[in-house]
């Protein structure tokens, strides 16, 4: 089994700070399907201890194939918050 975490730059912001989306892959290197799950779409939702354990689970039970995550499918809501809420929720 292998875990894999890959920031990709899509964007940088008015000040010029990069903004990265971030994957999370567990691998089994055995042959088999792929699964993507995403979350964060929104800046509100509220997914994150979810996908966690969802993660935590799969990292301990995965036979074959992959599973891709994607905690924050939309950071640029996500950096939109005032303390533990996003702008606009």
């Amino acid at each position: 089994m292998k875990e894999i975490k890959q920031d990709i730059l899509i964007a940088k912001n008015i000040t010029n700070n990069p903004i990265y989306l971030t994957s999370f892959t567990i691998d089994s290197q055995k042959p088999g399907k792929t699964l993507y799950i995403q979350g964060g779409v929104h800046g509100g939702e509220i997914t994150l201890n979810i996908i966690k354990s969802l993660y935590d689970y799969i990292k301990k039970n995965i036979v074959c194939g992959k599973v891709i995550f994607v905690p924050f499918a939309n950071p640029l809501s996500w950096m939109q918050s005032a303390y533990a809420y996003t702008v606009g929720k």
